[in-house]
């Protein structure tokens, strides 16, 4: 015989006579079959051992199909049915004996024979066969009632003889079993396929290093690579697998049957933490299962730490901000939001002024991100943040020994690294007047020259300005350059304070507060009324940020019943001017950074990042610990 690649097919014949027929049309077929003999009551322990001898599939007739149906048995069933010519031939040489004529079995035979029975002119009986048990009770009750035959499958036979019954047996005729065998072989081509194609599957999986498993509808898992098997100590997986009690403990079975979606949602498995993404598989039909990835906390950190550092080292800080993520607003906000998407569209200088906490940098941002420089970098830097002779050189950069301190190999400023993308020049009316003038070389010229250099470096870059003072006053006292002014104020934005849009208030709170819910994992608060109308009246000095910094409070701070706790606002509403504290803050925390990336550059000599930024090495080491002290 020619090799079969077919899967073995178990079959569990109802009497020796199926048995010899099934064997003559496997041989004529080709089909790998392995062969049994028994009684519905045996059915499950035979299922057993078929599955043990390697049967992938099982063809069975009546009572046992009935009964493995109704068992856990996983592999899939084939019935050899009853026809309508096996009942004819039956009930027409049952007749033959003698009338009336009970018929015992289950119920495709019970309803043939029902069907059939007046079509013959024959008197008969149908009696279900719910247990092998109650056989012979039945068949006393069929011998006093004065049955004169009975027919049945081959146990139904067995016991009617002990009772003196003359008795036929139902037999399943070749054509009959052909089909059921050719059925067989048609879904062991197609098992076989199926097989493959999972290898295949299986053997991409496990190039990828994050743990992939893949679950039915009932949280079994399906497939699972080398990586989630080693994660959840799976030995072996012979699919459906159950689910693990790792898994079941961190909430996936339960999402599972919820259709929950998770994204990035931090789980624990054998006290390691892993971070997992879970897709729901299904159709308008419902459910069919889902997918989930797993990949190690600590792995995804240092990931995140390399990009970072590339990203900080190529192309400095990135836009994170867009139009689309804006807080919701009114119209007078809404007229600025459409100048502002006009002016992203051109690479003209644009000057934003507004009040401390007004959304300045998420305009810039949002504007580059909308610009045709989206792709490139986005640098920010905070001009009063920085001493005078330090701001020279973080913007223009400088040479190696351009002054005591400075790095060897020299830097590059912050308008190199913002070439082919954005800088944002945050409180450009606290620049200096020395550092106005080379300022404004570098808008006329797009030309930057290091400090310590006499090279000229070309740089394409789009410029926004951001100041919260109204410049113009700034130029009439003498303060702010008048042509550097002119230069920066190409496209002008003003934002309007928050008390000026008062409608605008409680629509960005609640947008807010789901956003805090969100990153917190937290309830969303309810607000009553009376601290609403509190809200919506206040006059919001540090505006936005004001607002932002309230929802936050709000969110954290919830009662356990869900309840937004007032008390909680008594500190800021307290202050005569919260927006200058949250400004001040903001501007300790920049100039700490400063610190830190300066002693970094110094090799971590204090003494030496102290000379660099003007002031006393105790001077410096009282920053550190305030900023620390607050976070």
């Amino acid at each position: 015989m020619p090799e079969n690649r077919s899967h073995k097919i178990g079959v569990i014949a109802p009497d020796d006579e199926v048995a010899l027929a099934v064997r003559e049309i496997a041989e004529a077929m080709q089909l790998n079959v392995e062969l049994r003999v028994g009684f519905p009551d045996e059915a499950e322990a035979l299922a057993i051992e078929l599955e043990q001898k390697g049967a992938k599939i099982i063809i069975c007739r009546g009572g046992v199909h009935k009964r493995l149906r109704e068992s856990n048995l996983t592999l899939p069933l084939i019935d050899i049915p009853i026809s309508e010519f096996d009942i004819l031939t039956l009930l027409d040489h049952a007749r033959r004996i003698g009338e009336p004529v009970a018929v015992a079995g289950v119920n495709a035979l019970l309803r043939g024979a029902q069907d059939i029975a007046p079509f013959l002119g024959l008197r008969a009986q149908a009696f279900s066969m719910d247990n092998e048990g109650g056989l012979p009770l039945l068949m006393s009750h069929i011998r006093d009632s004065g049955f004169k035959v009975v027919v049945g499958p081959r146990q139904v036979v067995e016991c009617a003889a002990r009772f003196g019954l003359p008795a036929l047996p139902l037999r399943s005729h070749k054509p009959v079993i052909a089909a059921a065998l050719a059925e067989a072989k048609k879904l062991s081509e197609f098992l076989r396929r199926e097989e493959e194609w999972n290898m295949r599957q299986q053997a991409f999986f496990n190039t990828i290093e994050e743990g992939i498993v893949s679950f039915d509808r009932q949280g079994r898992i399906l497939h699972c690579n080398e990586v989630a098997t080693s994660i959840l100590k799976i030995a072996k997986l012979i699919p459906p697998h159950h689910m693990p009690a790792s898994l079941r403990e961190a909430g996936i079975e339960e999402a599972l049957a919820s259709g929950t979606r998770w994204d990035g949602e931090i789980i624990t498995i054998n006290r390691i933490s892993y971070v997992c993404t879970l897709h729901p598989v299904g159709d308008s039909g419902g459910l069919m299962g889902g997918v989930a990835t797993l990949q190690e906390v600590t792995s995804l950190q240092k990931l995140e730490h390399r990009v970072r550092r590339r990203l900080h080292r190529e192309r400095g800080l990135s836009a994170r901000h867009h139009f689309s993520g804006m807080a919701p607003c009114g119209p007078l906000l809404q007229n600025v939001i459409a100048k502002a998407k006009n002016f992203a569209r051109v690479d003209s200088t644009v000057l934003i002024e507004g009040e401390t906490g007004t959304g300045k940098e998420i305009f810039a941002q949002s504007m580059h991100n909308a610009s045709p420089s989206a792709a490139g970098p986005f640098v920010a830097v905070s001009c009063s943040a920085l001493p005078e002779h330090l701001l020279e050189s973080e913007l223009f950069g400088y040479n190696e020994g351009a002054f005591t301190g400075a790095r060897k190999g020299g830097k590059a400023g912050l308008f190199e690294l913002a070439h082919n993308g954005t800088i944002l020049l945050d409180e450009i009316g606290e620049i200096p007047l020395s550092v106005q003038a080379k300022l404004l070389r570098v808008l006329e010229e797009r030309t930057v020259m290091r400090l310590g250099d006499d090279r000229l470096i070309p740089v394409c870059v789009r410029v926004i300005c951001a100041t919260n003072r109204r410049l113009a006053e700034r130029v009439k006292e003498g303060l702010f350059r008048e042509d550097l002014y002119y230069r920066i104020n190409v496209l002008h934005l003003t934002l309007p304070p928050l008390r000026e849009r008062r409608n605008d208030i409680l629509p960005i709170l609640d947008f807010f507060l789901e956003h805090f819910r969100r990153e917190q994992g937290r309830p969303l608060p309810s607000l009553d009324e009376a601290l609403r109308e509190r809200l919506a009246a206040r006059n919001y000095s540090g505006n936005i940020r004001e607002l932002r910094n309230i929802a936050e409070r709000l969110v954290v701070t919830q009662r356990d019943d869900g309840v937004a706790d007032p008390s909680a606002l008594d500190e800021l509403w307290s202050s005569d001017d919260p927006g200058i504290a949250i400004t001040g803050t903001l501007r300790r925390r920049e100039e700490y950074r400063l610190i830190l990336r300066t002693l970094e550059e110094m090799g971590g000599n204090r003494s030496a990042a102290a000379r660099h930024l003007g002031m006393s090495p105790t001077t410096l080491w009282r920053k550190l610990k305030t900023v620390e002290a607050g976070k």
